[in-house]
């Protein structure tokens, strides 16, 4: 019998456009990707010689975490670059090395606060299979990646209609968090000693946890009515043969007894006496709650009775288990579960999470869930240098997916126990005694960082609905950012000499002709020791070394080769800005925990992923290998932040929007079509304010979600039906002339509102139609548009001819290409003409299109009469009601000029 699995937030795996709200079930994949766990982590104890029974014990639990959780938020390095400087990666190094490491990790610490450590290095402290399990997990067309993905979004914890929107992996992290919270919980209201003892007894839990569903797949292949002892023969015989032996029988007698009503007593482990039946309990309490807060049968049930046609059916087939369920449900044929599943996953999108916060809220109190929120990470990372606005990103970074989780660990908050860390806030799930100690451990990481980052924190309690603690955290962490005491005013003596990095402190120190600030110093150092030069020597086959490009870095992104530098050839510099639209209603509507941890895994997966089919797509763009592999670096070492739904990027010009629009592309086709970015482009010349440059990109940013969001009805489900029929939005602004500033921005936004004659459309849209009878929020089609510069073919798909649109506007920046400069100079052609005459007044579009007929008639030049013929067209598919963009028109030309003349 088949199994299907449902999905809240749809899939859209298989197609372009067409949205998988259920699946068939990935058991026969699961069943490898079990084996591989097994593989890896016998190969790396086999390597750790030197560490004791617990110290395996605890690798094996804390290895476990990392192969379910990493290789889905690893960010993927170019195809044929290992990369070991990014936060993540380094929190998870620290992780699995820390025992085995220990004064290696005492020099580091020292490393990075001199900001003298070399993050590459750090891959010297991998074990070798440790070093393979890292290469796999970051490289996104390896078995490994592929494997966890799918094992991830298609395997369900329950076979049945509304349970299985629940997902296996995150229930099994889920379990461990709330177990091993509920029994600190419980030996510090006992006041127990944090000794080798209990730390053993969390270890044996902690396993226990990861993995007492495990073998729920092969029972469903097989046919059989339990999971639990399958899941302890794997563990004995498979995934923890290499463990001590005690260690691993009191795992799976744990396992094997979760769903018995049996006392199993006191077994002698690692000569400690361990009350095994505490540990059950624990266990029981982690699993029955990590399922109730997914199980969504009570808001289900109405909608599967529909389906199913069924007078027996009722509330108890969804919530029981045993022999008489199991029997129930295989009186249905297959497509019935399907019909049902689908229905169900549907339902919870669109109005089940409203439905689920009208239900009863019920309270764990040994449970709390803490956050912790980055103040003011805008202004902090504002500077005038590129370096510093760089690092300063990257220390951002450094602190939220690095130390704040290092930290937490410290204090025995462990790596499964964190739902969510990017953007500037980590959420995660804890014991009671935690929140008296969050500004410990706030202080533990900027001591780790050697910088003083503002941070909020707070705790909330663990409530079913999940929805339900996370509105209760964001309420409590906003309310003490509003109270939160600012650091001290300065004392102005009329005789200090600002920072010329930040502007914000007096300056201390010189750094060349600088005069700078200690935290921007450092902050220098961080960027050029850690950031720019581990990201560019990276690629050693290019043979770029930061020594010889720090001088002319801006130069280097801009396009230009160092040789070109070194002569004082330039081109222009894009900075792009880009973030989710109305992801937090997004991540408001999870209806569990699984269902949150799966949202905010699938973002950050989407970004990264298109990220990587940009490297991917830009690696073929030349028949010149090394040619294709400096861009690939360029693009890789521009790229100033990526986590979670936020990117901002330093590229050259002419890469800025194709670039854009492919990782906006591959994002939304991650999160199913139900979500997109907003990308804001601004190009100008590296001479330029680097920081005025970011504002205005933040600008464009801002009013393209504005945009967005004033087009909403408050019609929640017809808004987001509309909302699926657009895969990107996009403004953009172009400058060679001046230097940009927030301001300007308004003079674009001036020319949308100029009614008949208006010069702009902006903000644009990528349009699709997923759902025929809507019509998308946003009306302006940036396809319409691009087809000026580079038509898309019948019967291309989006994908196809994003890929195409990147290799045209490298060609043109690369070859001199002569469409973009024909587009330019017959822009500025008709808006002389609209401009420039009497009747144009009048009848604008009809005395342009009758210009474009003219020109197109009487050319002779087979590219000009395309573009005459393509702003014909345009004008006619607007019914001649106005005129084209011709400043958007002649800012996407020049764009695609990449600053060339």
């Amino acid at each position: 019998m088949r199994v299907y699995v449902g999905h809240i937030v749809p899939l859209m795996e298989n197609e372009e456009g067409v949205q998988e709200w259920v699946t068939e079930a990935s058991l026969e994949s699961f069943e490898e990707y079990l084996d591989m766990l097994g593989k890896y982590l016998k190969d790396s104890l086999k390597e750790l010689t030197n560490l004791s029974a617990l110290e395996k014990a605890e690798f094996a639990a804390d290895f476990i975490v990392a192969f379910y959780k990493y290789p889905l938020i690893a960010t993927p390095a170019p195809p044929g670059v290992s990369s070991y400087s990014l936060p993540q990666e380094v929190f998870w190094i620290w992780l699995l090395t820390r025992n085995y490491r220990r004064k290696e990790w005492i020099d580091v610490d020292k490393l990075l606060i001199n900001r003298q450590l070399e993050l590459d290095k750090l891959k010297g402290l991998l074990s070798k299979s440790l070093a393979e399990f890292f290469k796999e997990a970051s490289a996104v067309e390896s078995k490994l990646k592929k494997k966890a993905f799918e094992s991830f979004l298609k395997v369900p914890s329950d076979t049945r209609p509304s349970n299985n929107v629940s997902k296996l992996i995150p229930h099994l992290l889920a379990t461990s968090a709330i177990a091993v919270s509920l029994y600190l919980t419980k030996a510090v209201r006992a006041k127990r000693k944090f000794d080798k003892k209990l730390k053993l007894e969390l270890t044996i839990l902690r396993l226990a946890c990861l993995l007492h569903d495990i073998g729920k797949p092969r029972a469903w292949l097989a046919g059989l009515p339990s999971h639990a002892d399958i899941s302890a023969r794997l563990i004995r015989q498979s995934i923890l043969s290499e463990i001590d032996v005690e260690i691993r029988e009191a795992v799976a007698v744990l396992v094997a007894h979760h769903h018995v009503k049996k006392n199993i007593g006191v077994k002698t482990v690692c000569g400690y006496d361990i009350n095994l039946d505490d540990l059950l309990k624990a266990l029981r309490e982690g699993d029955k709650w990590s399922s109730q807060i997914d199980r969504l049968a009570s808001i289900c049930v109405k909608n599967i009775s529909s389906i199913l046609e069924d007078n027996e059916f009722s509330k108890r087939y969804l919530t029981e288990s045993g022999a008489e369920v199991q029997q129930y449900w295989k009186k249905f044929p297959e497509d019935k579960i399907r019909l049902a599943t689908e229905s169900v996953a549907k339902y919870l999108y669109f109005s089940g999470w409203r439905d689920l916060l009208k239900t009863e809220e019920q309270i764990r109190p040994d449970i709390r869930v803490i956050g912790f929120d980055v103040r003011h990470i805008q202004s902090y990372i504002s500077r005038e240098k590129l370096r510093a606005l760089m690092a300063a990103s990257y220390a951002v970074d450094l602190l939220i997916t690095y130390c704040i989780p290092r930290a937490l660990v410290e204090k025995y908050v462990l790596p499964e126990n964190i739902i969510y860390a990017g953007g500037g806030f980590l959420t995660a799930i804890s014991s009671t005694e935690i929140p008296a100690v969050l500004r410990e451990v706030v202080n533990r990481a900027r001591e780790m960082l050697g910088l003083t980052i503002n941070v909020t924190s707070a705790d909330a309690p663990l409530l079913h609905p999940w929805s339900k603690s996370i509105s209760k955290l964001v309420s409590r962490l906003n309310a003490k950012k509003t109270i939160a005491e600012e650091a001290p005013t300065i004392c102005e003596l009329g005789i200090e000499y600002y920072c010329e990095v930040c502007g914000r402190k007096p300056a201390t120190r010189r750094l060349e002709e600088l005069k700078i600030c200690d935290e921007c110093l450092s902050l220098m150092s961080l960027g050029e020791n850690i950031y720019f030069k581990s990201k560019l020597e990276s690629f050693p086959d290019i043979s770029l070394k930061w020594r010889d490009i720090k001088d002319y870095l801006l130069e280097w992104l801009s396009g230009a080769s160092i040789s070109e530098a070194r002569e004082g050839k330039t081109y222009n510099i894009a900075i792009v800005k880009a973030d989710g639209n109305l992801m937090g209603l997004f991540m408001f509507k999870s209806l569990s925990l699984s269902d949150t941890i799966e949202r905010s895994i699938r973002i950050d997966y989407g970004l990264k992923r298109g990220l990587y089919k940009l490297y991917t797509y830009i690696g073929k763009l030349s028949e010149d290998i090394l040619e294709n592999k400096e861009n690939v670096c360029r693009t890789y070492v521009g790229l100033t932040y990526a986590g979670g739904d936020d990117l901002m990027a330093i590229w050259p010009t002419w890469l800025a929007i194709p670039a854009s629009l492919i990782v906006s592309y591959w994002f939304w086709r991650t999160l199913g079509g139900t979500r997109q970015l907003s990308a804001g482009v601004v190009s100008g010349k590296i001479k330029y304010n680097i920081w005025a440059l970011r504002e205005s990109a933040e600008e464009l940013l801002s009013w393209c979600k504005s945009a967005l969001r004033e087009k909403f009805t408050g019609d929640i489900e017809d808004d987001e039906k509309r909302l699926f029929n657009s895969v990107a939005f996009i403004s953009y602004y172009y400058t060679d002339t001046q230097q940009v500033l927030p301001a300007h921005i308004d003079s674009l936004k001036d020319y949308t509102k100029q009614g008949v004659k208006s010069l702009s459309w902006q903000p644009y849209s990528i349009p699709v139609k997923i759902i025929e009878e809507k019509q998308p929020l946003v009306e302006s089609d940036f396809l319409e548009i691009l087809s000026i510069l580079c038509e898309r073919k019948s019967g291309e798909s989006l994908e196809e001819y994003l890929s195409r649109l990147l290799k045209e506007f490298y060609e043109e920046f690369t070859k001199g290409g002569a469409r973009a400069k024909y587009v330019r100079d017959i822009t500025r052609e008709v808006y002389d003409v609209a401009s420039s005459y009497e009747i144009a007044e009048k009848h604008p579009p009809l005395v342009i299109s009758a210009y474009l007929f003219n020109r197109w008639s009487e050319g002779d030049e087979d590219t000009r009469k395309d573009i005459y013929r393509e702003m014909m067209s345009l004008i006619s598919r607007k019914n001649f009601e106005k005129i084209i963009p011709l400043f958007d028109i002649f800012m996407l030309a020049k764009f695609a000029m990449g600053g060339k003349k």
